[in-house]
């Protein structure tokens, strides 16, 4: 069962055309209504919505590796954090200087192609990080909650910008709603930030309602990484993913928090196998380092697969990494954020079309 695109994509282009029709409003304006004198600051201040006037400036930015001051509102934002912050930033309506991505990377980026266009991008995740590329941007606020390697390279960063990091020691970003309301509250868009949170949370309370067939079953979420890699339970106990099923109505899966490591992540032998087992099982093959049809066709050789309550009752999904926008699914089931959770619940909306019903 093929991954779709997403069908209610209405919530998060409404939000990528507003903006990027008010960046040609602000466009038209400076070149039609104002003289050819027309200051860099007034095209600079289009890059974000009108300032609400709850936060006072100066403002003072805490880290772990220091602190650093926002005199006054920003108008050039720089995101470098690839953990949620960049899309917890575009859900608040700011087209930033510096992206952490491409706006092809991840589907529910595309209904924001326009305002990325021509954005620089950083990579997070590189081995040396284009420092040059940033400052080259000229941004007057550097937000890097999901910027994992901020201990390394934040004297050189607080050198160009502000920094609004992580206050916390620590590679993980603050939750989904907490990132979204500090970066609302340091841009002076606490209401916006509301608002962002609260679409979120009415696009998956509105699949919750429209699926009561949900309520009270159980769900696996498996990963298949092949052979190498094995199998893994992608809803633990206590994960995201496990809070997101429950939020659409799923009760928790009954073996969870037996199957937990240390670290939290939960691998599978093909002997344990029956233990994912649940009333729903939604698979994804991924095929690790190899490709995803091998991994395939590995698991279907396994006795123990075809016994599963949810194989035998017809209760799965099955998707493959080769399928359109599937990629970027086991991402966003780990790392939640204010867009990608309404692009997750309308991707299991239409893979489960069909299931736990009588």
């Amino acid at each position: 069962m093929p991954l779709v695109r997403l069908r209610r994509a209405g919530l998060a282009a409404g939000l990528a055309t507003g903006l990027a029709a008010s960046l040609l409003l602000a466009a038209c304006s400076t070149e039609e209504d104002q003289p050819d004198t027309a200051s860099d600051e007034t095209s600079e201040q289009s890059l974000l919505p009108p300032a609400e006037g709850e936060t006072s400036y100066p403002l003072t930015l805490k880290t772990p590796y220091g602190e650093t001051v926002l005199d006054e509102r920003p108008e050039r934002v720089a995101v470098i954090g690839g953990l949620g912050d960049f899309e917890a930033t575009l859900a608040l309506g700011v087209a930033p200087v510096v992206a952490p991505a491409e706006p092809d990377e991840d589907p529910w980026l595309e209904p924001y192609a326009d305002v990325l266009a021509d954005v620089p991008v950083v990579d997070p995740w590189a081995d040396s990080f284009a420092v040059e590329t940033v400052a080259a941007a000229e941004p007057d606020l550097i937000i890097a909650l999901g910027y994992s390697r901020l201990s390394d390279d934040y004297d050189k960063l607080k050198t160009i910008a502000p920094v609004l990091g992580n206050e916390d020691k620590g590679v993980d970003i603050p939750d989904w709603r907490t990132t979204t309301e500090l970066i609302g509250s340091t841009l002076d868009l606490a209401g916006a930030a509301e608002d962002a949170v609260a679409t979120t949370d009415d696009h998956l309370a509105q699949v919750a309602e429209e699926h009561p067939e949900w309520q009270g079953e159980t769900v696996a979420i498996v990963i298949n990484r092949g052979p190498e890699y094995g199998i893994e339970l992608v809803n633990n106990d206590g994960s995201d993913a496990e809070e997101l099923l429950s939020t659409l109505g799923f009760a928790p899966h009954p073996n969870a928090a037996k199957m937990m490591d240390k670290d939290g992540y939960t691998e599978i032998s093909l002997e344990n196998l029956s233990i994912v087992d649940a009333d729903g099982v939604f698979l994804y093959q991924h095929g690790g380092d190899g490709d995803a049809e091998d991994a395939a066709a590995w698991l279907d050789k396994s006795p123990l697969f075809g016994r599963l309550g949810a194989v035998e009752s017809g209760n799965i999904a099955i998707i493959s990494s080769d399928d359109e926008g599937a990629g970027s699914l086991p991402w966003a089931l780990s790392w939640p954020n204010a867009l990608n959770l309404r692009w997750t619940a309308d991707q299991l909306d239409e893979s489960f079309d069909g299931l736990f019903t009588d």
